[in-house]
């Protein structure tokens, strides 16, 4: 999962020093999506917000053996973002660290930033939204 939050009046970031847009990542956040995070970062400046991404930056191809029974996965591909930074085993790591919130023993549990737990359930009351709103708000790193 890889979720970019746009400001509205993109035209006023530059000359505010930040960002017009922040990119929300989390532990699930694998492959395609860290490839876009990844370049959104690099490109555009956009802070990722969340916690270090899963790590998968390998594409593999599968192929058949002989026998008929068995396959072999051979990595093609590996993933780097525009500025060459290594995706595959590590992940990105965001510029802004909070815990989304995650369903525990069949109910949502609030999230935490800075290490205090964080009450909620709606988008709105996730804490990596609203630390990504107040960053797209205040245009501060």
């Amino acid at each position: 999962l890889a979720v970019m939050v746009t400001d509205s009046d993109a035209a006023a970031a530059p000359s505010a020093g930040c960002c017009s847009q922040v990119v929300l990542v989390n532990r699930s956040t694998a492959s395609t999506s860290e490839l876009l995070a990844g370049a959104l970062h690099d490109e555009l400046s956009a802070p990722l917000v969340g916690v270090t991404t899963y790590g998968k930056g390998r594409s593999q191809r599968v192929v058949q053996l002989a026998d008929g029974t068995s396959t072999l996965l051979v990595s093609t591909l590996k993933y780097f973002t525009p500025q060459r930074t290594e995706i595959d085993q590590v992940g990105l790591k965001p510029d802004l660290v909070c815990d989304p919130p995650e369903v525990v023993g069949g109910k949502w549990s609030g999230g935490r930033v800075d290490g205090k737990e964080q009450g909620g359930l709606s988008l709105l009351d996730d804490p990596c939204v609203k630390l990504a709103a107040e960053k797209l708000t205040n245009r501060t790193l």
